[in-house]
């Protein structure tokens, strides 16, 4: 038996345990959350309302998962990650352990952000960019297409990087 954790209608955060995957369809539909065929949500996981959960993609141990946050297909969102307020992860991204994505930020289509790395709110990344373990960028920073952002690298608030060959 699973527990994920869900939010009832005041905001509180309640344990909910399932068997299998259609346990737990059934009662994300009733919280207008979305789960594709194949996916997975590891053990202790929250999910906020709203949210959608892509084809195959998987969400790890004790992840949180923000409301109206929108995971792509093939999406990968490691153990004890969070993922913000109508965040969006593209299609084969890959979210490391412990990253925190901001709200509204925009992870694009298989971006890789490492171990420890954080997003800030309204952050974009291009689509193939990788962002380095215990890395930091900013509110509102662009990380263009193909870029690679080192280990523990800090990339201020409004930066832009430009994409790969550019």
């Amino acid at each position: 038996m699973k527990t994920i954790y869900l939010y009832d209608g005041h905001s509180n955060k309640v344990s909910f345990q399932y068997n299998d995957i259609s346990e737990l369809k059934s009662e994300l539909e009733k919280r207008n959350i979305t789960i594709g065929d194949w996916a997975t949500i590891g053990d202790w996981a929250t999910i906020g309302d709203w949210a959608t959960i892509g084809y195959e993609a998987t969400i790890g141990d004790r992840a949180t998962i923000g409301d109206g946050a929108s995971i792509g297909d093939f999406a990968t969102i490691g153990d004890w990650a969070t993922i913000g307020y109508r965040a969006t992860i593209g299609y084969g991204a890959n979210i490391g352990d412990r990253a925190t994505i901001g709200n509204r930020a925009g992870i694009g289509y298989r971006a890789t952000i490492g171990n420890e790395a954080t997003i800030g709110y309204r952050a974009t990344i291009g689509y193939r960019a990788t962002i380095g373990y215990g890395a930091t960028i900013g509110d509102g920073a662009r990380i263009g297409y193909g870029a690679n952002i080192g280990n523990w690298a800090r990339i201020g608030d409004g930066a832009s990087i430009g994409d790969k060959g550019s």
